[in-house]
């Protein structure tokens, strides 16, 4: 099949004239720029699946099997998302080419037991760049390391509405260059889009080259003419901004019945006051203007449940009357306007905002009217980035795409934090300093303060101290994002009263501080939100419930069957044999590594103590895995079987290799330092221990078969020391030596390859026997 009958296929239109050329480059550049509305997600998605799967066999190797798209705000995610599914499903290829959501509340981490197959993965900058960073936001610390992997390995990363994401962009052209500098398995590419993009943000202190940058020929413009030559007059609306009735009166005026009337500003709090004057006015005979006419409110900080609603009635083709936003339509709306009023913003949100008005060149003639604001209302952007986008808005009588195509403009010099190398160097380890505090990225994601808490309401009792007896974690039809600020004050507002997830306990604990990323319940009595407002700090009405009915499912690997260790054992070294085969780019001595991890990784269950747990005996045959039913509390919490299995494979192997590592580090709890957490008291008095091993403890013999005979011998925790025990260099010296020789992507790549085996051996449907 020919690409475009291909793309037809897939979207049901011919592609445009760029689409078809971008798909055949023999490599794809550094950056596109494309107007919005032109296609630019479909050239993408489509561009790299088709490479990937169906061009020339040098361009198919050449192709990362995992393509990650990187997009500002949840609804640009949740819209690529259907997309992108949609069009998978169109060309039958939903078995071979998975699709994942990664957002707030609705974190699909099923795509890390499958890092051999083709992939789409979609989410926002907060959690996949956090993830990128070994940090990820809303996930577990002991599965960090396998997301940091599989992101920067085999990965053609795509940054989406770049001009959006602030202090991301650089990071995310910093994280490039660490992928070139310190190496990666299979090929990696990242690719920036917008329709307004600025260069000097890809150029950073470690990725110094100027940017390759595919734009439009003549003849493509040419294709796209009717939206680009848009009619749209251009004004300065006169009105005090500052005064919300008199804006709310403006608004009224300048709607034309029966069309779409867009007013964007440029906070949540301003939208939502400028709506309740609307709404106010629409109701007093002044405003017979706005009788039988839709009024609707859309921002960032609703429920997701909310949300929809509201966009699937301003959606619908039949819908007219005014809607009041923010931000959120600059790239999150594929929406079309006959009037916008917007507040003045810097001019790449101007662009985007401007093409949100007669976007398909429908209306024979359009207006765009700009409010101005001063520099002591500049907030959130910075007053230079405004003076001048009014310096070229002071001099244009039209706004479509071509007349603004000729303003040259360049991002106005800021200071953001930059990641640098020995940072990214550093994030490799994920232990907790004494203080049990971490290093904080959201600097280099959002900037300090401009990261998100999701806050879902339930009924649990106004004044309850007591944990919630509801144990289903929050869907993303419940919860809101709301920004770290707010949610310090929402926190004090409560008197503490929230609680989170904590999956080290399984169970709900108190929040005490605000943390990026995290997920909150409170109590719907104390307000905070509303459907139609959102939330806002000043509404006490109780917050009416949703339905959690797409509530986080529990992976197959959570519900594992029983299986003896030597079952197991087999299905693990199966699974890790299936997925290197699919990776030719890995060397044949990492391949015998992965699999002589994957032998022993488990051999520490034979423990006296994991045993008692399991089914109550010591007895052979040696369990792996238990049912629900046959689990006992542990005699000693806390307690690791793989530092017992690394201590097996030391004693064969007499010297921390990479397959004993992987061992160590395939949950994530004993990577690079491997120390007792804050508590844990000794089982025996006076007897070296961690992680609820201790010195003197007899490991019985395991025989595992091929290559994993493991005689009875005594435990000596010696090496984990600090230091070591003097007989050999001491593990975190080891673990740091393998971190420089294959770079901290590539061995973060080999214990996303072992954790994910061991998930599929776990979830393996099999007899129980005793072998």
């Amino acid at each position: 099949m020919q690409f475009d009958s291909w793309f037809k296929t897939a979207t049901g239109s011919e592609p445009y004239a760029y689409q078809q050329r971008f798909v055949e480059l023999a490599e794809w550049p550094d950056a596109v720029e494309v107007p919005t509305g032109a296609g630019k997600t479909a050239a993408v998605v489509l561009g790299w699946l088709w490479r990937r799967r169906f061009a020339a066999p040098q361009v198919r190797a050449r192709t990362p099997r995992r393509l990650v798209i990187c997009l500002p705000m949840r609804v640009l995610s949740r819209q690529t998302h259907t997309a992108a599914y949609g069009w998978i499903q169109n060309l039958g290829l939903a078995g071979e080419v998975s699709t994942h959501l990664l957002i707030g509340g609705s974190v699909d981490d099923v795509w890390l037991a499958n890092p051999e197959r083709d992939l789409i993965l979609i989410g926002t900058q907060d959690l996949l760049l956090s993830r990128a960073m070994n940090r990820g936001y809303a996930m577990h610390r002991n599965a960090w390391p396998l997301a940091f992997g599989l992101l920067n390995n085999d990965v053609q990363w795509v940054f989406d509405e770049v001009q959006l994401m602030g202090v991301a962009a650089s990071t995310s052209a910093q994280l490039d260059a660490f992928r070139r500098a310190l190496g990666v398995h299979g090929p990696s590419h990242s690719l920036w889009v917008s329709a307004t993009l600025g260069k000097s943000r890809l150029q950073t202190v470690d990725r110094r080259n100027e940017p390759s940058v595919f734009v439009l020929t003549d003849h493509d413009r040419g294709e796209l003419a009717t939206r680009l030559t848009a009619s749209k007059r251009l004004r300065e609306a006169q009105v005090d901004g500052d005064n919300i009735t008199k804006l709310a009166k403006y608004v009224a005026d300048q709607h034309v019945r029966g069309s779409r009337t867009l007013v964007v500003v440029n906070t949540v709090r301003r939208a939502q006051d400028v709506y309740s004057a609307i709404r106010k006015l629409a109701t007093s005979k002044a405003g017979t203007a706005l009788k039988d006419q839709s009024l609707a409110l859309l921002h960032s900080r609703y429920r997701a449940h909310d949300r929809q609603k509201i966009e699937s009635q301003i959606l619908a083709a039949e819908w007219h009357g005014i809607l009041i936003s923010t931000q959120v339509v600059e790239a999150g709306l594929d929406w079309s306007a006959r009037t916008l009023i917007t507040d003045l913003a810097p001019w790449s949100s101007f662009v985007q905002r401007a093409g949100r008005c007669n976007r398909n060149g429908e209306h024979a003639e359009a207006d765009i009217c700009w409010v101005d604001r001063q520099s002591k209302n500049a907030a959130p952007y910075e007053p230079i980035a405004l003076t001048e986008s009014r310096t070229y808005l002071k001099r244009l009588k039209d706004a479509s795409p071509e007349t603004l195509r000729n303003i040259e403009t360049e991002p106005a010099p800021v200071i953001l934090p930059v990641i640098r190398r020995r940072d990214i160097i550093d994030l490799f380890d994920t232990s907790a300093d004494l203080s049990g505090a971490d290093i904080d990225v959201a600097p280099f994601i959002r900037g300090d303060d401009n990261t998100d808490v999701y806050v879902a309401w339930r009924a649990l009792g106004k004044d309850s101290k007591e944990p919630p007896t509801d144990s289903t974690e929050p869907s993303s039809n419940e919860l809101c994002a709301v920004p770290i600020g707010n949610a310090v004050e929402l926190l004090k507002a409560i008197n503490r009263q929230a609680w989170r997830w904590d999956h080290r306990i399984d169970g709900w604990i108190r929040v005490e501080r605000a943390v990026p990323g995290h997920v909150w319940i409170v109590d719907a009595a104390v307000g905070h939100y509303d459907p139609e407002i959102g939330f806002k700090a000043d509404i006490d009405d109780a917050v009416p419930p949703v339905d959690a009915d797409d509530a986080v499912t529990r992976a197959a690997w959570e519900k594992s069957a029983a299986q003896t260790l030597v079952v197991h054992t087999r299905h693990v070294l199966q699974a890790i044999q299936t997925i290197v085969a699919s990776l030719p780019s890995l060397p044949r001595e990492v391949h015998a590594a992965l699999e002589r991890a994957a032998l022993w990784h488990d051999v520490g269950k034979a423990h006296p103590v994991f045993q008692q747990m399991v089914k109550g005996n010591v007895e052979k045959p040696f369990m792996a895995k238990s049912d629900s039913t046959s689990r006992r509390p542990s005699e000693r919490p806390g307690f690791r079987h793989e530092v017992v299995s690394a201590l097996a494979l030391l004693r064969a192997d007499s010297a921390v290799s990479l397959a004993a590592y992987l061992v160590a580090a395939h949950h994530g709890r004993a990577r690079v330092v491997v120390k007792s957490p804050p508590g844990e008291k000794p089982p025996k008095p006076s007897t070296r221990f961690m992680l609820g091993v201790c010195d003197g403890d007899v490991m019985p013999a395991v025989n595992i078969g091929v290559e994993c005979n493991s005689p009875e011998f005594v435990l000596d925790v010696g090496v984990f020391q600090l230091g070591g025990d003097g007989s050999q260099p001491g593990w975190t010296a080891a673990a740091t030596r393998l971190r420089d020789q294959f770079g901290p992507f590539r061995l973060s790549y080999l214990e996303a390859l072992l954790r994910a085996a061991d998930w599929r051996g776990s979830a393996a449907k099999t007899e129980l026997v005793d072998v």
